[in-house]
């Protein structure tokens, strides 16, 4: 878990005061306290990686939801691009 945080703070990325928990689902839920779902064959560095990043970009809004599709769309395209660095760097296989 260190080396997903070390490395979203390469995007000036944070997240704090989160939780992972098994699902029959993967995604990421605000609230007062952030909830990660892992299903568990997707419980891998890259797939947790791209849901911390949603985390992240929770905080950067100010906890807010994305407002509107194309938010929601530029998240997750944020989202995808952070993951994929992260496989070719060799940190998430």
């Amino acid at each position: 878990m260190n080396e997903i945080l070390a490395f979203l703070a390469l995007f000036n990325m944070t997240c704090t005061d989160y939780v992972i928990t098994q699902s029959n689902e993967t995604f990421f839920l605000a609230g007062d306290i952030p909830v990660i779902y892992i299903e568990p064959s997707m419980n891998k560095p890259h797939i947790v990686m791209h849901e911390i990043v949603h985390c992240g970009q929770w905080y950067r809004a100010g906890k807010n939801p994305a407002m509107s599709i194309k938010e929601w769309q530029a998240r997750e395209d944020e989202a995808k691009k952070i993951e994929t660095m992260f496989i070719i760097l060799g940190d998430g296989h």
